[in-house]
């Protein structure tokens, strides 16, 4: 997926081309540092799902090394939940903040001792599915915003001092609300060396649910941290039959790296361009 660019169509025919394009790449390598990386948070999973414009039924999950449900919440940060449209962050169905000393450890969970403002329930259980795995059962009585049309959602977790956001769940009218599929399940990468699966994996997994998802539709979504790389792509390059190639390069206006003033590189130049040049290096970034 990372190499998708470099097999099709769409090198540029032009030798002075050529070396503007390398001279780009010069520029990458050298603003890359000025870009504003994306926050990464623990990954979960969203197990079920019901929302009303009156009621909210959620359970996911949060894999963190080593945690449990009495550790997850911590001394004095507050548990937070907020679930939003996942291809629009802005587009938010439910918030809502519990502080830290109104959950109480009772045997094997953790719970909201229901004396605060919340009008709901939290329940928080390690998962016997999954290790380095708290399961989080949410019901509330609240309003509930956006459930009139169906959409893609994630649920996003500030637990203790760290964020965690669940994979994406595909929500369809039903009667008065959202019924919404399971999420994928998250399954960190092997070397992680943590939340493996003590039963039968969900079907399907990933390790990417912690991610930011990146909205802006100037930038390649696959690397989230850089809006240009993976370098060269095919995400850059629009159909244009009036080049030898076919395509023509295409930069939007916040594509390219910003320096410390906030001010981006103008793509002009490079969107004169047929394609990219096969000679410069493939680049590409892998945060973890």
């Amino acid at each position: 997926m990372w190499l998708r660019s470099c097999f099709r169509p769409g090198y540029t025919s032009d030798m002075s081309a050529r070396r503007r394009t390398v001279m780009a790449l010069t520029v990458f390598l050298s603003l890359a540092s000025a870009a504003a990386a994306a926050p990464d948070c623990d990954g979960g999973a969203i197990l079920a799902l019901r929302a009303k414009a009156t009621r909210l039924r959620l359970v996911g999950t949060i894999s963190r090394p080593g945690v449990h449900h009495d550790t997850l919440v911590g001394a004095t940060n507050p548990f937070q939940v907020e679930l939003a449209d996942a291809n629009d962050t802005a587009a938010v169905l439910y918030a809502a903040t519990i502080p830290a000393d109104r959950f109480v450890t009772r045997g094997n969970r953790t719970v909201y001792d229901r004396l605060g403002a919340f009008p709901g329930r939290v329940v928080l259980r390690d998962s016997k599915r999954q290790s380095d795995t708290v399961t989080v059962s949410i019901r509330v009585s609240d309003s509930i915003m956006g459930t009139d049309a169906a959409r893609d959602v994630r649920a996003s977790f500030m637990a203790g001092s760290r964020c965690a956001r669940t994979c994406v769940s595909r929500c369809a009218l039903d009667g008065a609300g959202l019924r919404c599929e399971a999420s994928v399940g998250y399954q960190p990468f092997a070397d992680e060396a943590f939340g493996g699966y003590l039963r039968t994996p969900a079907a399907a997994t990933s390790p990417l649910c912690g991610l930011s998802i990146d909205t802006n539709p100037e930038c390649d979504f696959l690397i989230e941290e850089r809006c240009v790389l993976p370098y060269p792509s095919s995400f850059f390059l629009r159909s244009d039959p009036s080049t030898p190639t076919g395509r023509r390069v295409n930069f939007g206006a916040q594509s390219l790296p910003r320096n410390v003033s906030g001010v981006y590189v103008d793509p002009t130049d490079w969107n004169t361009l047929d394609g990219f040049s096969p000679g410069p290096m493939i680049l590409a970034l892998f945060p973890d």
